[in-house]
């Protein structure tokens, strides 16, 4: 049945997954209009199909746009970020405003900065839900080591392959 699955899909430029699943799901209630049938159905296939190719671009993109945003916050919300101070102040943006005690100025200027990133942006941050972004970089990972279950599975001892797929497993439960 294989064969005549992957004739129809090939004659009629259907995916084979779709005629498998017509095959087993639909065919035999078709009556003798399954070509019609299924031919009607494919169209509809075709259609979700793009729509899911559509959503999961969209979803893709979403993820990498929130893994920069995060990367934001995280870099914002280090409370190792300190500043290098310099006795000439460069780079403070003080140079063209004639202040000479320049150290002052931007310790000054810093310290502002800070206590109100610390004061109201870092207490915004902390209520930011990255779970879905978490969720979908977990699975990314996950991805990873299960390829290189295939590539250990090929070249050393299997029981590497099955701390990988359990090391996987926890990659994927660890996002939720």
């Amino acid at each position: 049945m294989g064969n005549e699955i992957e004739k129809i899909a090939q004659q009629n430029e259907m995916s084979i997954e779709f005629v498998t699943w017509f095959f087993n799901e639909k065919k035999v209630g078709s009556g003798n209009v399954w070509l019609i049938m299924m031919a009607a159905m494919w169209e509809g296939w075709k259609g979700r199909s793009i729509e899911m190719d559509k959503l999961a671009a969209e979803n893709v993109a979403l993820a990498l746009e929130n893994v920069a945003m995060k990367q934001i916050v995280d870099s914002v919300t280090n409370l190792d970020n300190e500043p290098q101070y310099h006795a000439e102040g460069m780079g403070c943006g003080l140079e063209d405003r004639g202040i000479t005690d320049r150290y002052d100025a931007c310790r000054y200027g810093w310290d502002e900065a800070m206590e109100r990133i610390y004061g109201e942006v870092i207490p915004c941050a902390d209520e930011l839900d990255f779970s879905a972004t978490d969720a979908y970089l977990a699975g990314i990972k996950a991805d990873g080591v299960e390829m290189a279950i295939d590539h250990i599975a090929q070249t050393i001892c299997p029981n590497h392959e099955t701390v990988l797929k359990e090391f996987a497993q926890q990659l994927r439960e660890g996002a939720k």
